[in-house]
């Protein structure tokens, strides 16, 4: 039997969450790349970051579907697929902007994490 009663609801968006972010990636790939938070998705930005030999490797990451403070979704780093899976924290009495945090993994199984904060 079904019973109906409250339930939580769509999450709520936060305007404050929304635009422009500075983030550092580390683990198989690591440097610099920027991302844009709006009201439905996160865009990680195309960025060359460095892989642990050195090389250049292109991550590209266009259209991570938000809910809520969480979002997830596909992009690619160099040939290889990456699934990113990852949250956008408001600012809080500890954090004092707003906050990006994600892990990825490549179609070769291997991992890495990416943070950022609201510029």
């Amino acid at each position: 039997m079904l019973v109906a009663g409250p339930g939580r609801g769509a999450p709520r968006d936060n305007p404050n969450l929304h635009g422009p972010y500075e983030v550092e990636f580390r683990g198989i790939l690591s440097g610099r790349a920027r991302a844009t938070v709006s009201a439905s998705n996160v865009h990680i930005h195309p960025a060359e970051l460095r892989d642990g030999a050195g090389n250049i490797v292109n991550f590209h990451a266009p259209n991570l579907r938000r809910d809520g403070h969480r979002f997830s979704g596909a992009g690619t780093s160099g040939n290889l697929t990456v699934r990113v899976v990852g949250r956008v924290d408001p600012a809080t009495e500890t954090l004092t902007k707003p906050r990006l945090v994600c892990t990825f993994e490549t179609s070769d199984k291997q991992c890495g994490r990416a943070l950022g904060w609201k510029r």
